[in-house]
């Protein structure tokens, strides 16, 4: 999955669409220039036992590390649900934001934490707060192709990726002048082609018009679900970051042209035949 590898985190932690998440992980980014407070030290490694002898001390629980991350925001990120849990007994600040406004619920979200994601939203975690990318919990969910987080957060409240607006009229039947059976609107030259019409390579040509079922995808190998999922982001104009991203690319010749490296502000340019496709082809890859 070109956008969803974690051989691709270091390099977006460098871009805009990953600023928050940048901060949280540490391991990626370093700043020695600011001390690091043994409580957020023992939090990113899941000491509980330590975590609990200094918050007995004393410790302040929203103490902060480097890039204004917080001991719960690296527990989170990390996967130390025992971890996260402690913390939120003790108070910690749920919606805290660090230097890029990104959360702990963001870092859980994007790294496919389930149960700390749960335990957040139960601690009323904001779900549609944004980063200083335009990222919220939703779209990290999304880009790290954590479904099952992605439709919690929808339940808990979270705003589905922004639709866009169609570009074209839907082709709907008009009576003729004569009496006779309905003909199709004439179509706007803006309108995406019938998939048997659109030219290009695209293993699926219709996916933005349309839901996929099982059956569209039923056939198809390993290598053409990942170009069925990724032409969708290239008709974005999604800058690719991983070599295989980078080859697909160029093998659309003229049929693409890199515009946004963005993931953030791709997710919100789906409408909502996309914005379900991709989710179906990535549940589909999982099971191969």
């Amino acid at each position: 999955m070109e956008h969803l590898t974690r051989a691709a985190l270091l390099k977006r932690a460098t871009q805009a669409m990953i600023a928050g998440l940048a901060i949280l992980c540490t391991g990626v980014l370093a700043n020695s220039a600011v001390p690091e407070p043994e409580l957020v030290k023992a939090a990113e490694i899941g000491d509980v036992v330590k975590v609990q002898s200094l918050l007995r001390q004393g410790a302040s629980v929203d103490q902060t590390g480097r890039y204004g991350s917080t001991a719960l925001m690296r527990a989170a990120d990390h996967g130390h649900r025992e971890v996260v849990a402690l913390l939120l007994e003790h108070g910690a600040n749920v919606n805290a934001t660090d230097d890029e406004h990104g959360t702990a619920l963001m870092a859980a979200a994007f790294k496919g934490h389930k149960e700390i994601v749960k335990l957040l939203l139960n601690k009323a975690a904001r779900v549609d707060v944004a980063d200083k990318s335009g990222g919220t919990a939703l779209t990290y969910a999304l880009a790290g192709g954590h479904t099952d987080i992605v439709e919690l957060l929808e339940s808990r409240g979270a705003a589905t990726a922004r639709p866009v607006t169609p570009h074209v009229p839907k082709v709907s039947s008009v009576p003729t002048k004569t009496g006779g059976p309905p003909e199709p609107s004439p179509r706007s030259k803006y309108e995406p082609q019938e998939q048997q019409s659109r030219p290009g390579p695209w293993v699926i040509a219709d996916s933005d018009r349309r839901y996929l079922t099982d059956s569209d995808l039923a056939g198809l190998s390993p290598d053409q679900l990942w170009k069925a999922r990724n032409e969708i982001f290239a008709r974005h104009g999604y800058i690719f970051k991983t070599p295989r991203g980078k080859a697909y690319a160029k093998s659309l010749g003229s049929f693409y042209r890199g515009v946004e490296s963005n993931m953030a502000s791709i997710y919100r340019s789906f409408n909502k035949f996309e914005t379900h496709n991709v989710r179906m082809i990535e549940r589909r890859e999982r099971r191969r």
